[in-house]
This record gives structure tokens, C-alpha cells and sequence, in this order.
């Protein structure tokens, strides 16, 4: 006796033994099938090692209600009769305790395959979720296109802006219309910076010119004074700033 339960598949009842069975005793497949279940369940609460003692077919056959059954298990080999046993073939593959055991552990590791297997394939669904997102996203993006000379020079002049467009538009397509390692996206935004660079680098160039002018001021200024000491007109200038 192994347990409250028996190890029954989902494709039993469609079995060729079953369905030889039920063409034997005349019955539905699923008559069949129920009276082998029954036979299991039997088998599970009063055997131990697939031997039943001084239990003939007739008894067995009155216990399930149905003559002929013992001989149709014989019939497609789920029973065998030695020296007056009754004997139930590969008892120990589905009956016994340890098959039990079995069933058990493949189902515990079954079950641990098939979680593992869930929590794998979450993430990679959701990152080809994110994938299609992205995907979206850059087809309803407008693609980029490279302006004309007329464009540009039709925004710097809405602008006022000193870029040269020709100058402008030469210098991207040179780089392939990159900015850094990245495809431009927006051609406007790039004059917009060069702007900026030009008014950064006019204004220190005028800061420069205006550094060299003054230095160059104050050396005519102390060239014409060190003359002046040398003629005798009187001492060197002396600057003073207010501190």
C-alpha cells in the first residue's frame, strides 16, 4: 500500500492497452478506462509488491464489476497469473512507494525548470518591449535631411545671423553631417551653436586687439618719455593709479 493516490498520465485513457481492452469487453474506451483506474486504486491499497494471494479472476472480477476484465489485463500484458498469484506487471515502475518517490521528485524538479524558465523570460520580454518602444519612437521620429544653401541662408537671414551658409553647410557635409560620433538631428540647433562659437570668439578677438593696442600705446608713450629725459626736459612721467 503506497499512499492516496496513483500515478495516472493525461494520455491514459487513449492508450492502445486500453482501447484493446474495451474492444475485448465491448465497451466505451472510457468504460474501460474507468474499470482500469478502479483496478489501480485496488492495486495501490492491497499490494505491496505486485502480488495478490489467493485472489482469483472471478473475485476480482465481481470486485469490479465486470466479467472478463482479469483475462483482458492478461490479454494485453498488465497482468500475469505464476504458480496461483495474480501478479501485476511493472508494479514497481507505477505503484509502488518508491515509483511514488519518483513521480514526486521529477515533479518538484519539473516545476523548478519551468520557474526558471518564467523568471528568464520576463526580463527579455520586457526588454523586446523596450526594444519595439525604441523602435516607435525612431520611426515616428522624422528623419534627418541635410539642408540646403538656400535653407540656411533663409534662417540666418530670419535671425540676422553673420554665419556664412556655404561655409556652414561645407563644414557638416565634410563630417558627414555628425556632431561628435552622433548623426545631426537637427540642422538649426547646430547654427545656433556656431553662432554662439563665432560671437565667443569675435568678442575675444576684439578684447585681444584692444590688450595689443593699449600695450602698444604705452610703449610709445615710454619710448617718447625716455627721449624726453635724455634731451634734459625734465624728469620721467611718473603713473599713478588709485588704489
Amino acid at each position: 500500500m503506497a499512499g492516496d493516490w496513483i500515478k495516472v498520465e493525461k494520455a491514459s485513457g487513449g492508450k492502445p492497452e486500453v482501447l484493446r481492452i474495451a474492444e475485448l469487453l465491448h465497451v466505451h474506451p472510457t468504460h474501460a478506462f474507468g474499470l482500469c483506474v478502479q483496478f489501480w486504486c485496488w492495486c495501490d491499497d492491497q499490494m505491496t509488491n505486485g502480488d495478490a494471494m489467493s485472489v482469483t479472476y472471478q473475485t476480482l472480477d465481481a470486485l469490479l464489476g465486470h466479467q472478463g476484465f482479469c483475462e483482458a489485463l492478461v490479454k494485453v500484458g498488465w497482468m500475469t497469473t505464476r504458480y496461483g498469484r495474480i501478479r501485476v506487471t511493472n508494479f514497481d515502475r507505477h505503484l509502488s512507494e518508491s515509483s511514488k518517490k519518483r513521480a514526486l521528485a521529477n515533479n518538484r524538479k519539473q516545476g523548478l525548470r519551468e520557474r526558471s524558465t518564467k523568471a528568464t523570460r520576463v526580463p527579455r520580454e520586457e526588454k523586446k518591449r523596450e526594444e519595439k518602444k525604441v523602435s516607435k519612437k525612431e520611426e515616428n521620429a522624422p528623419s534627418f535631411r541635410p539642408p540646403t544653401v538656400e535653407e540656411i541662408r533663409d534662417y540666418c537671414t530670419a535671425r540676422n545671423s553673420t554665419v556664412d551658409p556655404e561655409q556652414f553647410r561645407d563644414f557638416y557635409e565634410s563630417k558627414g553631417w555628425l556632431v561628435g560620433a552622433a548623426k545631426m538631428k537637427d540642422w538649426k540647433a547646430a547654427l545656433r551653436n556656431w553662432e554662439k562659437r563665432d560671437h565667443a570668439e569675435r568678442t575675444q578677438g576684439r578684447k585681444q586687439t584692444s590688450l595689443e593696442s593699449n600695450l602698444s600705446a604705452l610703449q610709445r608713450f615710454a619710448a617718447g618719455d625716455e627721449g624726453r629725459v635724455r634731451k634734459g626736459d625734465g624728469p620721467p612721467v611718473r603713473l599713478e593709479t588709485n588704489q
